[in-house]
């Protein structure tokens, strides 16, 4: 998960990402999706709001290329703005 969110992820470092693993494990990207301010509770708020402005870019790019490999829309039924409102749940 380090390597993936260092080499995918602009701007999140080899510390960031491994402090992200540490604390989340393998519940990181549930935690990216569901709980976003978990993250700004692990590292400095500037990052929390790299790694989910990368984050939301990545499932964007996810979600699209699942629509267009499935024929539906790749997000499970949720709308765009859902899945914003999802992700900015808890933010400042």
């Amino acid at each position: 998960i380090v390597r993936y969110l260092t080499h995918r992820y602009r701007g999140v470092g080899e510390k960031t990402a491994k402090t992200l693993v540490e604390r989340f494990g393998s519940e990181l990207f549930a935690i990216l999706q569901n709980d976003p301010a978990a993250v700004s509770r692990v590292v400095p708020a500037n990052r929390a709001e790299q790694v989910l402005e990368a984050w939301g870019a990545d499932y964007d790019r996810r979600t699209a290329s699942n629509a267009t490999t499935t024929g539906g829309t790749g997000d499970g039924g949720k709308s765009s703005s859902s899945r914003h409102r999802s992700r900015s749940r808890g933010r400042t």
